[in-house]
Parts: C-alpha cells; structure tokens; sequence
C-alpha cells in the first residue's frame, strides 16, 4: 500500500509540475510575436534552471537511496531540458534579432549564466 501510495502522489506531483513547467508560454508567446524581449527579466528563468538542477540531483539515486525518489528525477529531468532548450532558443534568437543592438542588463544576465552553465556542463561529464 506504501508504494502505491508514493506512487500515485509522484505522478499527481508530475503532472502539476508539468503545468508550471507550461505555464511561461504566454510570456514567450509574447516575445515570439513581438520579436523583442523587451524589459522581460531573466532572473526568474535563471533560478528555475537552478531549481529543476538542484531537484534532478536530489532524485538520483546517488543522492537518494536507490530509485525512491525516481518521479522527481523525471520531471526535473524534463523540466531541465524544456528551460534550456526553449527559454535560452527563444531568449537567445529575439536578443540577436535586436534592431537597437542594446544591451540591458537582463540580457547581459542570461547570456553570462548559458556561457558559464554550458562551461559547467562540460567540466562535469
């Protein structure tokens, strides 16, 4: 009964993340039919990246005992990749289409945090 029960909660929890995982569409939406990131901040995209690494580390077994934890492994898993294929294709493809070539600072912030997590990346396999 146990595992049945962490079981159907892990799912539940999946499928919930899963929607906040969606839920900046609308917000990329936005910057695709507008071509410009205007004053859209990166900081929150940033420490979702982090959240979603923090929580696939923690749902590894060498972390965890065994595969107890696998469900948040899974969903971090995809939530990584769905924040850094996405949101850095789509930041990255309206900050170079700039007609004003102006670099605020939010802009600045995402680019210097994919330089040095790309950086990390490869030290780390």
């Amino acid at each position: 009964m146990g595992d049945t029960l962490r079981l159907a909660v892990g799912i539940m929890g999946n499928a919930a993340s899963l929607l906040l995982f969606s839920a900046p569409i609308l917000t990329f939406y936005r910057v695709i039919r507008k071509k410009s990131t205007e004053e859209f901040s990166c900081v929150p995209y940033i420490i979702a990246l982090l959240n979603c690494l923090l929580y696939t580390w923690y749902g590894l077994p060498v972390v965890s005992y065994r595969w107890e934890n696998f469900p948040v492994a899974t969903i971090n898993g995809l939530g990584d990749s769905f924040r850094v294929f996405l949101h850095s294709h789509i930041f990255l493809v309206h900050f170079i289409q700039r007609k004003d070539n102006g670099c605020n600072h939010s802009d600045t912030c995402y680019l210097s945090f994919l330089h040095h997590s790309n950086y990390l990346s490869f030290c780390f396999t």
